[in-house]
């Protein structure tokens, strides 16, 4: 007669039946969906890739990309091998210590892992992807690791919005694509914020997965100028009107005095002349806000488009404002549209006088912030020193100059 196991035995057997399925668990670390990471790295490096990969996501959700259903496991430290390998595993060479300083590698690295989130093909023969693409994602990891910011809306790109502010100017996008790694560091800085830009505008316009696999295809560094039209010079046109949007946003609001610069430009409004039947000609006359309204009340076939037009020009300079400056802009653009009507043009004269208003208060917060922040090292001491005034019962503080640093605070911090 066989004797049946004991409880005792079909428990242990159990628990390590329990304990090698846990172990097998544990032999990976859920990264992203599709991607499990073999147990072999360091936290440190799981936390960097999980960045890196977080940070490509962002890329394929502005592009509005279907990342990969499939399911691989990643697995570092293994040869020099650097891709797919079977159905359900990806090699990356080394491990995230060697990446940080090794930059041949991190272009490797990032390429075959965008291929999985970008759905394209990687050739384990390829050096990678571009150098730009590599110096815009580590600004970018670097930008959201030291500011705590993670929202694409939220990023702040300190040198080209304080360029373009001065200038109006925007970098040649295709000419820091072939600088690539510059030696000098605080060139690389730029090359850097120059690239996040335009990693962030091609992915908003849906050429992100073209753009990476013609890199890693051994592509030309500035071959993604070719997406934007065969006449570089407008392509780099069309490139710069998507960064200005891009750094000068609500968030980020372009400087009071250009946008002041801008609002009255438009006041400056090129029509097509009428002849005596009221109907557009190929000759053009100049006018005003006030000129233009006037002339709406005269019926012509062209007004509703050149009211809406006018309006949209409107519209496209408020995105670029903070959000009372824009919901203001936005109001105009319906003003403007109602041109011909009465009370239109008193509507929007009356609004017009507001945001110029607004905007001059802004101008001289953003003088007084940067006079009295110039004259310390580092932001929290520098508004340390600025409550330390308002609450300073010393006599010598005018009242005056307290209420006013007061208002400033409150409007610069609200």
């Amino acid at each position: 007669m066989v004797k049946r196991p004991s409880g005792k035995i079909i428990a242990i057997f159990f628990l390590l039946l329990l304990s090698g399925v846990l172990i097998e668990a544990a032999a990976a670390v859920p990264l992203a969906p599709g991607l499990m990471l073999h147990n072999d790295l360091s936290g440190d490096d799981a936390r960097y890739l999980k960045r890196l990969i977080r940070q490509l996501d962002r890329y394929a959700r502005e592009a509005k990309l279907e990342r990969s259903k499939k399911n691989f496991t990643v697995i570092p430290g293994e040869k020099k091998y650097c891709g797919f390998f079977g159905s359900d595993r990806i090699y990356l060479p080394g491990d995230a210590s060697q990446w940080r300083y090794d930059f041949a590698l991190r272009r490797r690295v990032i390429g075959v892992l965008a291929a999985h989130r970008f759905n394209y093909r990687y050739s384990a023969k390829s050096s990678g992807v571009a150098e730009w693409i590599v110096n815009g994602i580590d600004a970018e990891l670097e930008s959201a690791a030291t500011g705590g910011i993670y929202l694409n809306a939220n990023r702040r790109y300190p040198f080209w919005s304080e360029v373009a502010g001065l200038t109006g100017k925007l970098p040649d996008f295709a000419a820091m694509a072939r600088i690539g790694q510059a030696k000098n560091p605080g060139m690389n800085l730029i090359c850097g914020e120059t690239a996040r830009m335009l990693l962030h505008i091609i992915a908003k316009d849906g050429k992100i997965s073209k753009v990476f696999e013609q890199s890693c295809s051994g592509g030309k560094a500035d071959g993604f100028i070719k997406l934007y039209g065969s006449n570089r010079k407008a392509a780099q046109e069309k490139l710069n009107d998507e960064a200005i949007r891009l750094i000068w946003n609500n968030f980020s609001p372009i400087p009071g005095e250009e946008l002041l610069r801008h609002l009255h430009a438009l006041d400056k409004r090129f029509i097509p002349k009428t002849d005596n039947k009221n109907q557009p000609t190929n000759n053009y006359i100049s006018c005003t806000w006030q000129e233009f309204a006037e002339r709406m009340k005269s019926p012509r076939p062209d007004a509703a488009k050149l009211k809406g037009d006018a309006a949209s020009e409107i519209i496209k300079l408020g995105r670029l404002t903070t959000n009372e400056e824009q919901n203001l802009c936005n109001i105009m653009a319906k003003n403007i549209t109602e041109f011909g009507k009465d009370g239109a043009w008193e509507n929007f004269s009356s609004n017009y006088e507001k945001l110029e208003e607004m905007i001059r208060k802004r101008i001289k917060i953003d003088i007084f912030m940067k006079k009295t922040l110039a004259e310390k090292a580092s932001l929290p001491d520098q508004f340390r020193i600025l409550f330390k005034m308002l609450d300073n019962p010393n006599p010598a503080c005018f009242p005056t100059e307290k209420q006013f640093m007061h208002r400033t605070l409150n409007d610069y911090l609200r």
